[in-house]
């Protein structure tokens, strides 16, 4: 746009042409807005109420309407009336935006341009209007025009017999009168002959037709259909990594040993225990008892009741003593005297078994050291079973305390499980080793089935979870091998 004058009261239209980056025009357009400052005082216009304000519009910016998007594509104008304007100013000047809000595609925005009004054309047409105008009085009396009033040497007087320098249509070097002037402009298009051009041009475009339109959007669809059937192979890729990957780490973990194998060797290591039996165990108690079927309670409640002897003071009738070897209250004494005493215990205990000859048969003391003997035996065992169980888990698992009171670290776990340590790089060959790999592939898998991907330069490629970091590249090919951008039939991975 650029500087335009008009009288007051005048309706200027505003128009411009919308251009993309291509320089194409761009039709169908409502985002192309219009917005007037006049200079006087910087106040921009209210469309809305036809008024000029500092503040508070309604309406400040105005869609321009489109002109035609066939006639005139990417052309679009606003009438702008000046005599509506409520609070005009004299020989005011009007400061033209066009813009595109909120789009972006118009590429040739902002335009600008500006509308005086008034000044000297107001002024150039009150001169000019006051003037005489074409009428009678101003009819030319017959001949009035003589050779006497101009010379015809410098003047054009219509007279009919004037020739030469002096006729009026003078004939040209090429024989060109008014005539045949006339009849050569006939043919030249003038403004009224615009529309004809323009529906010639447009019976000339050939557009593509439905059947073309319909053919390119059936090649789009088997291209889209194509390369989801690439996505889809590559997802059965994945899932059969997965299941190898399953399969793989299944066959580790079950060859080591289960809890049912655990239990099993404790199993055997009970069986192994030989643990006294029921009839060992009857034939121990009889022998405690002795022949009257004393028991340890018994022997306890009938050594309560003795009471304690003072050999100083007490008196022991001899006669009532079974057994040998006294002979005299002074050997009974002496007996009595060596025994250790601690609480009356032993005496009450020896006094018991003075009563109960049963108590120092030779064959109860044999039974007696025979039940030791079995319980020392059943100790042993007992003992052993720790070290049976250590054995039997050492030879199936490796060694190690197993018959320790310490609980087993993680680390033991670990070699057990032949996993890395719990911290350093996993150990070449370990299971940690290989799930580290198989992660390391998994993570690749997710990443080329969630992230971004671009087809370039005849290469597909395939970016991490940030969108920029190149993951995978392969070259593209089409059935010949040669490369390509479309008609995919095979890809080789970039190493």
């Amino acid at each position: 746009m650029s500087t335009v004058r008009i009288q007051t009261d005048a309706t200027e239209r505003i128009q411009v042409t919308v251009l993309d980056g291509s320089l194409d025009p761009i039709t169908g357009k409502t985002d192309i807005l219009l917005s007037i400052m006049r200079v006087s005082d910087g106040w921009s216009y209210d469309f809305n109420d036809d008024t000029f304000k500092n503040a508070g519009w309604t309406t400040r910016r105005e869609a321009m309407t489109e002109v035609s998007a066939s006639l005139a594509p990417g052309d679009y104008r606003y009438d702008f009336d000046t005599s509506a304007i409520t609070n005009r100013t004299a020989d005011d000047t009007y400061m033209i935006y066009v813009e595109q809000s909120p789009g972006t595609d118009a590429k040739n925005m902002p335009q600008t341009g500006e509308i005086k009004e008034g000044q000297w054309p107001d002024r150039l047409d009150a001169g000019v209007s006051s003037r005489a105008v074409a009428g009678d009085e101003m009819n030319l009396a017959a001949d009035a025009i003589t050779a006497s009033r101009y010379d015809e040497t410098t003047a054009y007087p219509l007279a009919q017999a004037d020739t030469g320098a002096s006729a009026v249509a003078r004939t040209g070097a090429d024989g060109d009168t008014l005539k045949t002037l006339s009849e050569q402009l006939d043919p030249v298009a003038l403004e009224a002959n615009v529309g004809g051009h323009v529906t010639t041009a447009l019976n000339a475009y050939d557009p593509p037709t439905r059947t073309e339109a319909t053919a390119d959007k059936n090649e789009i669809i088997v291209e889209v259909d194509a390369n989801e059937t690439k996505i889809d192979a590559l997802q059965l890729d994945v899932t059969s990594v997965k299941g190898t990957v399953d399969a793989n780490l299944d066959a580790t973990v079950s060859s080591r040993a289960t809890p049912a194998q655990v239990k099993a060797q404790a199993d055997q290591a009970l069986v192994d225990y030989d643990a006294a039996t029921g009839a060992d165990v009857t034939t121990s108690e009889g022998n405690i008892r002795g022949a009257d079927g004393d028991d340890l309670k018994d022997l306890s409640d009938q050594i309560d009741g003795v009471s304690t002897f003072d050999p100083a003071t007490d008196e022991v009738d001899i006669g009532k003593v079974k057994g040998v070897g006294v002979v005299g209250v002074d050997d009974f004494k002496a007996d009595v005297a060596a025994l250790a005493l601690e609480a009356n215990v032993q005496g009450h205990a020896a006094a018991a078994l003075t009563a109960h000859p049963v108590s120092t048969r030779p064959e109860d003391i044999a039974d007696r050291d025979q039940i030791i003997a079995e319980v020392d035996a059943n100790e042993v065992k007992i003992d052993g079973v720790p070290a049976a169980v250590d054995v039997v888990l050492t030879a199936a698992h490796g060694a190690g305390a197993w018959n320790t009171a310490t609980p087993i670290s993680q680390q033991q776990i670990r070699d057990a499980m032949k996993l890395a340590p719990t911290a350093g790089a996993p150990a070449a060959g370990s299971v940690d080793e290989h799930l580290d790999d198989i992660f390391a592939s998994g993570e690749i898998v997710r990443q080329v089935e969630s992230g971004r991907w671009k087809i370039v330069s005849n290469q597909m490629i395939f970016y991490a979870d940030n969108g920029t970091t190149p993951l995978l590249t392969f070259n593209l090919f089409d059935d010949a091998g040669n490369p390509t951008m479309v008609d995919v039939m095979e890809r080789v991975l970039v190493p």
